[in-house]
């Protein structure tokens, strides 16, 4: 019996326990409220989670999902009494063994980056800030999108967005054949280096959303009606942040799945490196970045025709639901639609398994390849 092993998972296991009931109490308050910043909004009747069949039973799904993970920490606990490590022990364990190469690989890719830049750093402020003013001018004045609520902020927050993405993906898909040497030479879990591309690109992502904020707090959200209770704005601040931390965390796990299928394909493919810049700048224009399906002109008719094929291409995009999830905290202020939410979730979960299983199947042969 490892009485020190069984301690650390019930450790462990009780804190991610705590974290999940927590979000899911959370979440359900979050789903009921709504600041109604913008009533003039047309869309909002189809936000109201409350009339939803998920709602009304959440705690019965919620219930169900939370006593089996509780059956899951258990056995888990049980398990580490008797000498056998569980998933989430393996990986505290594993993170704690390869933190110092992990911080040293991001380190490095990001000191590379910015090597011989008079700005440096302050890059990933201007880089966003100039893409949005550019595309502002350009689809603002130009195309006439200027009727979207907020439209700077709804312009900057697709363009945080997508950077991070193209920017992960890319780096993920060279993330194996660029470490070739290493993994030659030293032995390490190969996993680490599409993580530490990962790790490197959100470091730029969360210095990117500094501009985000200061664009949130100029502008702010014009014809927004601000509750007049003290409470129920503290309320929204931190309703919005859980809200934001939750679609950035399921969009790490989206980017990481996507690069670790990227890295594993490069290394059998190299000429995906090539095609992936092509598919990256149609995922671009396929993407509500700069315009909105949900818009209706003066006589009523909109931009993209509901249930068309452009209309189903587009809300078959992942990325599109990791955006609006984040356009609708930031902007109205509401938690997402439960349906949003749940796409957001599936893609996560999915292109993270897909992603994990591709790569565990081929690692393996990666030294015969590189």
């Amino acid at each position: 019996m490892n009485v020190k092993l069984g301690k650390r998972t019930l450790a462990t296991q009780g804190i991610i326990v705590g974290v999940v009931a927590l979000f899911l109490i959370s979440l359900y308050f979050l789903m009921g409220f709504d600041a109604h910043l913008h009533p003039e909004d047309t869309v909002a009747k189809t936000y109201d989670n409350t009339n939803t069949f998920f709602y009304k039973w959440y705690w019965l799904f919620a219930g169900v999902f939370l006593l089996l993970l509780i059956l899951y920490s258990v056995w888990g606990v049980i398990q580490g009494f008797r000498n056998k490590e569980c998933i989430p022990v393996k990986i505290a364990d594993k993170t704690k063994k390869y933190g110092f190469l992990l911080s040293q690989l991001v380190g490095r890719d990001f000191k590379s980056k910015y090597k011989r830049s008079f700005l440096g750093i302050f890059w990933s402020f201007l880089n966003p800030l100039m893409m949005m003013g550019v595309q502002y001018i350009i689809f603002s004045k130009l195309f006439g999108n200027a009727s979207i609520i907020n439209f700077p902020v709804y312009l900057l927050i697709g363009v945080v967005f997508f950077s991070f993405i193209s920017e992960s993906s890319n780096n993920g898909l060279v993330s194996i054949t660029a470490n070739a040497t290493l993994i030659n030479k030293v032995y390490v879990p190969k996993y680490i280096y599409p993580i530490s591309k990962l790790l490197s690109s959100a470091i730029n992502f969360t210095i990117s959303l500094v501009p985000l904020l200061a664009i949130v707090l100029i502008t702010q959200i014009p014809g927004a009606t601000w509750p007049s209770d003290p409470g129920t704005i503290i309320v929204l601040v931190l309703g919005c942040i859980v809200l934001f931390t939750m679609a950035v965390l399921m969009l790490f796990a989206f980017a990481l799945g996507l690069s670790m299928l990227l890295s594993t394909v490069m290394v059998f493919f190299r000429d995906i490196q090539f095609l992936w810049g092509v598919l990256v700048t149609i995922w671009m224009y396929g993407t509500p970045i700069f315009y909105s399906i949900k818009t209706v002109d003066a006589n009523g008719n909109h931009l993209v025709e509901p249930h068309s094929l452009p209309w189903f291409v587009i809300n078959c995009n992942p990325l599109y639901h990791f955006i609006d999830f984040s356009r609708e905290v930031f902007i109205y202020g509401r938690c997402p639609n439960i349906v949003t939410i749940g796409i957001c979730a599936l893609a996560a979960v999915v292109m993270l398994l897909l992603g994990a299983s591709v790569f565990r199947w081929k690692q393996d042969k990666f030294v015969l390849y590189i």
